[in-house]
This record gives C-alpha cells, structure tokens and sequence, in this order.
C-alpha cells in the first residue's frame, strides 16, 4: 500500500498501533489512551515531513486502516490542512468505550448488570475526561476531503463503522466518498486491495494536480 503511494510521487503518512507489522511494543497496544497518544505522534511526523526541503506540501496525504484509522480520526481535526486527504480502509469505532464494556461482560461469563462493577470502563472515563478528547462530531466537520473503503461482511470491523462517519459527514455537509467492498477481509485483497489502492491514488492526484 504505502509502496504504491511513493511510488506515484505523494508524501503518506500511515498510523497503526505498536507491536503491529514490523513494529516493537505491542504491550503499549492495550493501554486505556493508547490511541490518543499515537495521534500526538502522528502530529510530530508530519510536522517533521512537512520540514523537508524536498517535501511538497501539496502532494501530502493521510491513510488508515483499521485501528490506525481511529488514531487518524483524532489527530486530523488538529492538522490544520496541512494533509489534502484523509483515506480511512476498515476503520475502527472512535469511542472505545463498548469494547471495554464487551471484555468485562466476557469477563462476567457472558452477562452484566448495573450493580456489577467495571472498573476498567470507570478509569476509562476518568482518563479520557482528563485527556479532553475529540467530540466525533470535529472529524465530522473536518472540512479536509475523507475517502472510506470498507468490506461489507468485514469481521473485525464492521462496516456500520463507515457508516457512521458517512452519515455524519454528509449532515455536517463535508465532502466524503465512500467504497463499499463484496467481501469479509479486514484488509482487502487481491483485485479489490488493487481497486482500492488504484482509488485512493484517483482521488490523491484529483487534489494535487
């Protein structure tokens, strides 16, 4: 994916949590704001791209995919334009809050109620106050063009999760394009992986040229 990019001249970045694909600290992953502080660092590599004598700012774009779309969502509305284009592939849900509820219902054997207590959803709420995250509703407005591609049967991450953010967007009035994919891969493959990539470099080079 990222090789195509260069390839075709433009500046990418591209998230994802630590300890996926070539990277250490997978430990870092299970951490309550884990995603916040990866949007801080996303934010200090642009602004590190964006130095370069021989970057040009107007060929610079952002991509996500799954879990590193999440940290996307958080980090653009602080960008100021400085990417011309967001593409999210099989994102993940902002609010992290129904998973962690999830793993305490595991935990629980399968039920829950009100009197039980969730200690880990607790200090999630306490942390995340702290932190004055990001309402759903600023990436909704992000004036900056949004791309989606998400498969209709995808497992890991449904598909109403693009939904949501098409939805939004389109009630917020801000430009979106979405791609819906026949398949159950979390990550596109084969053709539909090269229609993707071949889609997001068509809407690159219609912002750049």
């Amino acid at each position: 994916m990222v090789g195509a990019y260069a390839a075709a001249g433009y500046v990418v970045v591209v998230p994802d949590y630590r300890g996926h694909n070539e990277s250490a600290g997978f430990e870092f992953t299970e951490r309550f704001l884990a995603p916040h502080w990866y949007a801080r660092d996303l934010l200090g590599a642009l602004n590190g791209l964006l130095s370069l004598q021989e970057v040009d700012a107007d060929r610079v774009f952002a991509v996500g995919h799954s879990m590193g779309s999440t940290v996307l969502q958080l980090a653009a509305p602080h960008m100021d334009a400085r990417v011309r284009a967001v593409s999210l592939w099989s994102t993940a849900r902002l609010d992290y809050r129904a998973r962690i509820l999830a793993n305490a219902v595991k935990a629980q054997g399968g039920m829950d109620r009100h009197s039980l207590g969730k200690p880990d959803l607790r200090r999630f709420e306490e942390e995340l106050r702290a932190v004055k995250p990001i309402d759903s509703r600023e990436f909704a407005e992000l004036q900056v063009p949004v791309l989606m591609h998400h498969a209709e049967d995808d497992q890991v991450t449904p598909l109403e999760n693009s939904l949501v953010i098409a939805m939004d967007r389109y009630l917020a009035g801000t430009p979106y394009t979405l791609h819906t994919y026949d398949s159950d891969a979390h990550l596109l493959k084969g053709e539909q992986f090269e229609q993707a990539v071949s889609r997001d470099l068509d809407f690159f080079s219609g912002l750049s040229d």
